[in-house]
């Protein structure tokens, strides 16, 4: 089954739909209840894209960064949420728009530093199935602050755990998360992954 991509403004009409209320036009000059709801949809995008473990659709691995050759420090770009490293020689994190060293308490690095960035994707840059689980969610979080249907909760959560699945689905393909992927086994068996 072939999934359209959903805009911001459909999960924000999907969320209002599923409360028994008007749709709209726009994300702008918008009711105070669709601005409730559109605040709701992004506020559950930005809290499940910073969990830091989780999501894989949003985190670039083995990222090298460099120093900037006068001042030493680097900067890191705006949407990154986290930074974490494996190497012992660095324990860092984001300072304002630098990398901190904790470890050595400065934010002055004379070589590069392999990292792991998980960064805030924009609505659009989000896979399909993500879009509808955050929307879903989104709509169950809406509907149980402002409605608080008791049926309505129930069917919601249903509708929420289907769209989970799907983007777990996404999660563990896009990771290759098997035991046919892993390093040790493939060393037993003579592959290359």
């Amino acid at each position: 089954m072939i999934q359209a991509r959903i805009t911001e403004l459909q999960a924000l009409n999907r969320i209002l739909a599923q409360a028994g209320e008007q749709p709209v036009n726009g994300l702008t000059n918008i009711p105070r209840n669709a601005s409730r709801a559109l605040d709701t949809l992004r506020e559950v995008t930005e809290v499940m894209q910073s969990d830091s473990d989780f999501w894989k659709v949003n985190t670039e691995i083995e990222k090298e960064l460099h120093p900037d050759a006068v001042t030493g420090k680097i900067q890191v770009a705006q949407n990154v949420v986290s930074v974490s490293t494996r190497f012992a020689t660095h324990e860092v994190t984001l300072r304002g728009d630098f990398l901190y060293d904790i470890r050595n308490a400065t934010d002055i690095f004379t070589e590069p530093v392999e990292v792991k960035l998980k960064f805030m994707l924009e609505w659009d840059e989000l896979p399909v199935q993500h879009r509808t689980y955050f929307q879903r969610v989104a709509a169950r979080l809406y509907q149980q602050r402002w409605i608080a249907n008791e049926k309505k909760h129930q069917f919601d959560l249903a509708e929420e755990a289907q769209a989970r699945s799907l983007a777990m689905a996404v999660n563990v393909t896009e990771t290759k998360k098997s035991m046919l992927h892993n390093p040790t086994l493939a060393f037993y068996n003579n592959r290359i992954y």
